[in-house]
């Protein structure tokens, strides 16, 4: 049997089988929408028609997580869809420099 037959070989991060140079626009007019369908086909699922986030309730935020390099977020997220709501709890870690226009620094 030959090891590398049964292999699974991830996709390009970029495009599958795109002869374009990588750049903002790609990401956002393609394969960003590309990875995400992918997320949510394999991995999340789909939100039924109508449902959605409804509300984020951020208990508690921390930034002396690992020796102040992240901070430690735990929120309630309001799930919402036709057939009523769920609340999830979630407890993050992100970077301490992190904002939303640069969530890696």
């Amino acid at each position: 049997m030959s090891g590398d037959s049964n292999r699974y070989h991830l996709p390009g991060f970029w495009s599958q089988g795109s002869r374009h140079q990588p750049s903002v626009a790609l990401w956002e007019s393609t394969r960003r929408g590309q990875l995400v369908g992918s997320f949510a086909s394999h991995v999340y699922g789909y939100a039924p028609d109508g449902g959605g986030l409804g509300d984020i309730s951020v208990h508690t935020r921390r930034g002396d997580a690992l020796d102040g390099s992240a901070a430690r977020i735990e929120a309630d997220l309001t799930l919402a869809g036709p057939k009523g709501t769920r609340t999830a709890s979630l407890l993050a870690y992100v970077p301490a420099a992190a904002s939303a226009l640069r969530p890696v620094p």
